[in-house]
């Protein structure tokens, strides 16, 4: 079973689980959500969710500080 990242808010759809809150059972394919599922956290619709694919942990320097952040991956990561 997949996971599903929203790219607006980074909640993450999980096949495997579903989305009971919501009416969708556990085990319910993504491309199975009904065509007006929306993201349980930001309203985002299906359109804004990729495949999720794991964490990326990124260095982040402002101001001459450092800052360790994590984001959600997916799709191909280019250098």
């Amino acid at each position: 079973m997949k996971k599903y990242v929203c790219t607006v808010c980074w909640w993450i759809y999980d096949e495997a689980k579903g989305d009971p809150d919501n009416g969708i059972a556990p085990g319910t394919k993504f491309e199975d959500l009904p065509a007006d599922y929306v993201c349980p956290v930001c309203g985002a619709g299906k359109d804004e969710f990729e495949v999720y694919e794991g964490w990326l942990l990124i260095i982040v320097r402002e101001n001459n500080k450092q800052y360790l952040t994590m984001k959600a991956m997916w799709g191909n990561i280019e250098s």
